[in-house]
């Protein structure tokens, strides 16, 4: 899978697997940006692979840390998304820090705060304190991080029939829409036909070819709306989001 044919690194040649896998989303607002599907970050960053990159990038850790290390991003509680991140920065060198700062995929995406000439990144589910395995990071590169956070955090939607779902989404989510189609449009509202990327839903019956149909209501918060499956707000003022099912 990973053969070295041009003398780069294991984690640089995986940092362009990652980018060659993106998938462009296609949904209103988003304004095409990429994203990375779940399904391949999880076949890309394996628990093997992780291997392999530790070896490469921690030499110093010995066999028996590098190998809690990888069950510690692949296991129960994974940290894939942020390994993910960091193949696609080349900064493997840190998961060590994340995780000894128990961040994991739930803190995702990061929350940057300028702090006169400090730019200081907290996690979504905590804005109290600040994240100390960014301490060392360089200024150019936490801009990149949160820049591009976005490709490895494409939100899942729980969709299963009879329940109703709120998510409350960050303002830079990039939805894993693969295609949408306008159906109509009237004097309130846009409807969309679209489609979720069927390793971000769990719908049952709706597969790669399943739609969803999403109402956009033209009001002073530029709301969207939409019927039986996603509903998703977008607010002008934060430009925040939110899905509900």
């Amino acid at each position: 899978m990973h053969q070295n044919l041009n003398g780069d690194t294991l984690q640089e040649q995986l940092s362009e697997l990652l980018r060659k896998h993106c998938q462009t989303s296609k949904a209103p607002l988003c304004h095409d940006k990429d994203f990375l599907p779940i399904s391949e970050i999880e076949w890309i960053v394996s628990i093997e692979t992780v291997r392999q990159v530790l070896a490469e990038e921690l030499p110093g850790l010995s066999e028996e840390k590098r190998e809690q290390l990888s069950k510690d991003i692949c296991g129960d509680r994974p940290r894939r998304r942020v390994f993910a991140l960091l193949l696609l920065g080349e900064q493997t060198k840190c998961i060590q820090c994340f995780v000894n700062c128990d961040v994991d995929d739930t803190d995702l995406p990061f929350v940057g705060v300028k702090a006169e000439s400090n730019l200081w990144i907290y996690s979504r589910k905590d804005t109290t304190k600040k994240l100390q395995c960014f301490d060392a990071w360089r200024r150019k590169d936490l801009e990149w991080l949160l820049s591009r956070q976005h490709v490895v955090a494409p939100p899942f939607f729980d969709l299963s029939p009879g329940q109703l779902l709120l998510y409350d989404l960050p303002e830079d989510s990039v939805l894993p829409f693969t295609e949408y189609e306008m159906l109509g449009e009237g004097g309130y509202a846009t409807v969309f036909k679209v489609l979720i990327h069927p390793a971000h839903h769990n719908c049952p019956g709706q597969g790669v070819s399943g739609p969803m149909t999403v109402r956009c209501f033209r009001t002073g918060n530029n709301r969207m709306t939409g019927t039986r499956n996603p509903v998703l707000r977008h607010q002008n003022a934060q430009q925040s989001k939110q899905s509900r099912v």
